[in-house]
Order: structure tokens, then sequence, then C-alpha cells
């Protein structure tokens, strides 16, 4: 209903299924007191989004007097210069962007909601797999794809959405390198993940947001159920202080991670690659104050990653083996099956975006800008002053950017 309803009213519906099925995931668990807590935790930051969201939808049945899609984004442009007076003189289709962004932002666990995505790693991995790698989380991304033509037109909300994802892009992966617990470690990388996609989104490229939200589904369940084999092998220990030496013990699972967090760092012909090195690119050719900040923000979180990796590998060396017996339990038998598929998807993505996903979806968002505001349609043609990190964008594309 979320991602099939042509209307908002049907994507406000399917938004609270959402999230309800991640409370009740989240307190799956429900004897332990944490698991409570990070369960009503979750419920209510949502909550504090579903208030922008709520107002947001119906500003935009007040403006265009209906919910369909398809209707407001071809009125869009006629109230373009409407205003409302509230104390203060506020246009109207930015005031519902930003409504509609508080909503993302709520559900996104972006800067300021953020602090549920971390808590709500009380509940099973498998479960953290699925809402922190595909479904819920995302969703806001979506919603902000979804809407786009929308979105074109106030650039103030597009200023917010960058700067928004930029801040919490950094802010998560710093303050990730100084968690212990394996879970919530990953669980602050899918937040800065997060704020790729948001400020991709930020600087009017959806396409590769949403190109980027299906690789880091497949490479970030594949760490999260590598990481769930690893604590039931550790006897549901999570310290990763208390880890080490186990790749001689899982050679398997130590393989799957390896290959998830290559591609999570973008290294080249994994699926992580090719939509983190298009998403630099795009906001270093944004000559914008908001996309300079969103590069910058990006690299300076690169370099502050690699040197706690260095660090990491020293403080971090391998364990006694009095402190490893309890890595004696073997993973289910039906996990090995589950990391291989997602470790297959993970290498098979560097044959997805040549083939469809980038050319499909960029046609895509470039048909819908055609139709709703063809004024608007910008051509984008990228250039990597990266040389070891070098994309031909068009070739990626699949086409060439003069259509």
């Amino acid at each position: 209903m979320l991602v099939t309803g042509d209307n908002s009213l049907q994507l406000f519906l399917g938004w609270e299924g959402v999230g309800l099925a991640s409370y009740l995931l989240i307190h799956f668990w429900f004897t332990r007191l944490q698991a409570d807590k990070a369960a009503i935790k979750a419920m209510l930051v949502n909550r504090v989004g579903d208030f922008g969201l709520a107002p947001g939808i119906s500003g935009c049945f007040t403006l265009f007097q209906t919910v369909d899609f398809s209707t407001i984004f071809a009125c869009a442009s006629a109230p373009r210069n409407s205003w409302i007076s509230c104390n203060m003189r506020l246009n109207a289709i930015t005031l519902i962007c930003i409504l509609l962004l508080i909503g993302a932002v709520g559900k996104s666990a972006q800067i300021g909601s953020h602090t549920w995505s971390p808590d709500a790693m009380e509940g099973p991995t498998p479960v953290s797999a699925l809402i922190h790698a595909a479904t819920m989380v995302t969703a806001g991304v979506f919603m902000i794809a979804r809407c786009s033509p929308l979105f074109e037109y106030p650039p103030t909300a597009l200023i917010v959405i960058t700067f928004a994802g930029a801040m919490t892009s950094f802010l998560a992966a710093t303050t990730g390198i100084l968690q212990n617990d394996l879970k919530r470690v990953i669980a602050y990388s899918t937040c800065s993940q997060l704020g790729y996609m948001i400020f991709a989104c930020g600087i009017s490229n959806y396409s590769v947001s949403v190109f980027h939200l299906m690789n880091h589904a497949f490479f970030k369940a594949l760490l999260f159920l590598s990481a769930g084999s690893v604590i039931h092998a550790m006897s549901d220990e999570q310290d990763m202080r208390k880890m080490g030496g186990l790749a001689s013990s899982f050679p398997f699972t130590y393989a799957m991670m390896l290959m998830g967090s290559l591609s999570l760092i973008g290294f080249p012909f994994l699926t992580g690659f090719y939509s983190k090195d298009v998403i630099l690119e795009l906001a270093y050719t944004k000559y914008t104050i908001s996309g300079n900040f969103a590069f910058w923000s990006v690299i300076t979180t690169l370099l502050a990653s690699g040197i706690e990796e260095a660090t990491d590998k020293t403080d971090r060396a391998p364990r006694k083996e009095s402190l490893l017996t309890a890595a004696v339990r073997r993973s289910p038998c039906r996990t090995p099956q589950q990391k291989s598929l997602a470790a297959t998807t993970s290498v098979e993505g560097a044959l997805v975006p040549k083939g469809y996903w980038m050319h499909h979806l960029r046609n895509r968002t470039r048909a819908w800008h055609r139709r709703f505001r063809p004024n608007r349609l910008a051509e984008i043609e990228t250039r990597s002053s990266i040389p070891v990190l070098r994309l031909d964008y068009d070739r990626l594309c699949g086409g060439t950017s003069n259509e």
C-alpha cells in the first residue's frame, strides 16, 4: 500500500502500517525491559514525524482539493504564489514540503530523531535486517522521491533536505565509530547511508537516491545476517571488545561480512560503489552552498572513518583463546543460504546499473518532470575529479545526457 498507492491517503495508511509492524517486531522479546523501552521509543518518535506528515497531506488536500498524486503534481504550478498568514507569511508549497520532510525525518531516522534506530537493535537480528535495510527506515526516502515533482518547486525545501541529509550522514558515521555494540555500529551506519539518500534527493537526483536505496538493502541485510551469526556463535555477546580472531573459526561468516563491508565502503565493482560514488560526484558538481556542504561533510566522514579503522586494527587485535571459548555454537542451518543470497545480490549488483536500474529510474524521473514541470528539467553532466574512482556517468546510465 505504501509503495503502490496512487494517492496520499493510501500512502499514509501504509506508512502507519509499517510503523505498527516495526513496533511489534522490536517488541518481539516482550519479557525484556530494554526491548519494551526501545519499541515505545520507536513508536513515539515516529508519531512525532506523523505530526508533520498528516498536516502536510491535509495541506495538499486543502490547496488542491484532491489527494491523488497525478492531479497534485499536474496542478502544483498553479498555487505556487499562494501564501499562508499565521503570524508570519509562508509560501503554501514550501510549508507543505517542509511538513512532508518532517515526516520523512522521523521515519528515516534523520538528525534530531535518529536515536530510536540504534535502540531498535533490541529486536531479533533478522528483524533488524528487515526494518533497517530495506523497509521501514527507507520509507521516508521513498516518500520524498514519490513526491519529487512537488519538492522541485520550492528551492528552500531542497536546501533544507540537503543540509538535513548531509548532517545526518556526518553525525551518524562519527557516532558509530565510537560504539562498541556490534549491532549498534551497523545501525548508525544505516542512519549514515540514509543521510546519503536524503541529500541525494536534496540535490534533485531522486533516481540515484532510489538506486542507492536498492543497493543498500542488499549489502546491509548481508551485514546484519552476518552480525547475527557472530552474536549467536558468541552466546549472544555483542560487545566487539570481547571479539577478535574469529576468522579462522568462522571463515564463511568472515567472508560474507567482508563482502558486505567492502560494498558498504564503495569498493569498485560491488553494488555500493556505483551508487555512492555517483552521489559524491553529483554533490561535487552541484555548485551551491548546500551541495558543497553535503560533499565536504561526506568527505570528512570518510576520512574520520578511515582513521578510526586504522586505529581499530591495532587496538582490537585478536584476543586470547580463553576469551574465544564461547564461540563454539553453530549458526542455524538456513543462515548460510540466506547470507549467500544476499552476497550474490551484492556482487551481481555490479551488472544491474547499466542494464536496468540507473537507466530505468533516471528516465522515469525525467518523464515525471517533463510531464509536471518541464521548465525545471535540468540535465546533469558528471565529470569526476577523483581519478581513482573515475566514472563515466552517461555510460553507467546506459545512454547519453542529451536525450
